[in-house]
Parts: C-alpha cells; structure tokens; sequence
C-alpha cells in the first residue's frame, strides 16, 4: 500500500504546506501518504493559498487533529497564532509534538480540549483572540450542524473559513448554508479529479499506489464550505 512506501516520510513534500514535519501522528494512517505527498485534501489548500494571503492573524482549527492545518498555516506565514479545539487526548499530544518539531513556540499554539460552542470558550481558551481578518478551520464529523450556531458566524464575520460537512441524516446543510450567508460569500468545494504528476513524491511508484494516494480513503467525496465576508469584495 501507498502508506507503506511513503508513510515514513515526515516532512510534506508539496503544496501549500511543504517542508511542513509532521513527526506524530495519532490519527487515520491512511492519511499519512497523501499528508506526506502534499495532496491531502489538494482543493482546501488550493481554496486558501488563493482566498488567505500571509499575514499576522490568529486561526480557530476546531477538531485539530494531530496538527496538520493549525501548524501548517503557521509555518506557511498565513497565521501567526492558533487555537486548537480537540477532543482526542493522544491528538492533542501529537499537536504539541509536532509544533516542537517545527520550531512553534507555547505562545503561538494554544490546545484546548472538546468545542462546545463559541460563547463557552470566549472567556477562557479564546481570551485574546483576533476575530478581524481571522481564519477558521472546522472538521468535527456532524457535529458542525450543531455547534456553528448565528453566534459564530457573526463573531467570525470579518474573518473567511473552511468547514467540512459530513453525513447528516436530517439533510442540515441548506439550513447551515442559510445562516452563513447572512455573514458570507458562501462557496462549496468537492473533491475533484487529481493528477498524480503534480506531486514529485510519487514519481517512482506504480500507478497503482499513485492513485491510491489521490483517493484518501474516503467513503464518499470531500465536501467543505469555503467562507469569505461579504463586506470583503473577495
């Protein structure tokens, strides 16, 4: 399998977050070849090198993971600090790890635990955040339609976003999409076609492996909101 080829290369090779290392992981091995390749969700890197230039802004990442877009954006030069929402502890030591092996510092990584919603952590984790030209990174499977409430968006009005929606069995994402766009330009990204040829890491595998690192191992295409305000012009 492709991750046994390229799941031991810690450093990201390509794309938006290359020279990125990640020397932790605690989540989905199946992530590791695309992570490493750089093609790990390619449309939300593409989405946010075009819509989110450098800058010195803070990044909500709710549902962290082990670090990939809260660190990664930092070490891109697209945000300066980042606060993590994650609820699995061992993840929470890889976002540690991995921040120490990128050389961020305890001032611009603050980990927090479980999201609940947004007014909850205003006084306490959040304490100090940017909210103006902010970015917010959102992947916490379903519970986005309950969580990201018109509080939220309104908070994070002057800030763009990335939401990943997942499987809904009360079909919740027109209405999600309805109190955005009160706030923002509301886009909707999907997994597309990918060309393995893009990413020099592949060049010496199969076209067998190649291309089973472009699927990431999901069940169903990627699905995210692309947010930007509306008093942007963007």
């Amino acid at each position: 399998m492709a991750r046994d080829h390229l799941g031991g290369n810690k450093k990201v090779s390509h794309g938006l977050f290359a020279g990125l290392l990640m020397s932790r992981y605690a989540w989905n091995s199946s992530d590791r070849a695309s992570i490493a390749a750089g093609s790990y969700e390619a449309e939300v890197q593409t989405w946010l090198g075009l819509r989110v230039p450098k800058g010195n802004r803070d990044v909500i990442n709710v549902g962290a993971g082990d670090g990939l877009y809260a660190i990664g954006l930092l070490h891109s030069g697209l945000a300066s600090r980042a606060f993590c929402f994650e609820t699995n502890k061992t993840s929470r030591d890889s976002i540690v790890a991995n921040s120490k092996a990128n050389g961020v510092g305890p001032d611009a990584l603050i980990v927090a635990k479980t999201f609940t919603r947004l007014q909850d952590h205003e006084s306490s984790e959040l304490q100090g955040f940017k909210y103006e030209d902010a970015l917010f990174i959102v992947d916490i499977e379903g519970a986005e339609f309950d969580l990201l409430d018109r509080y939220f968006f309104k908070s994070f009005r002057r800030a763009r976003g990335i939401i990943e929606l997942h499987d809904n069995p009360e079909n919740r994402k027109a209405n999600l999409i309805l109190v955005a766009e009160e706030f923002f330009e509301v886009g909707i990204l999907n997994s597309s076609n990918r060309n393995p040829a893009d990413y020099p890491l592949l060049a010496n595998l199969s076209d067998d492996l190649r291309w089973s690192v472009m699927s990431e191992g999901r069940d169903k295409p990627g699905e995210w909101l692309g947010l930007v305000p509306k008093h942007s012009g963007r």
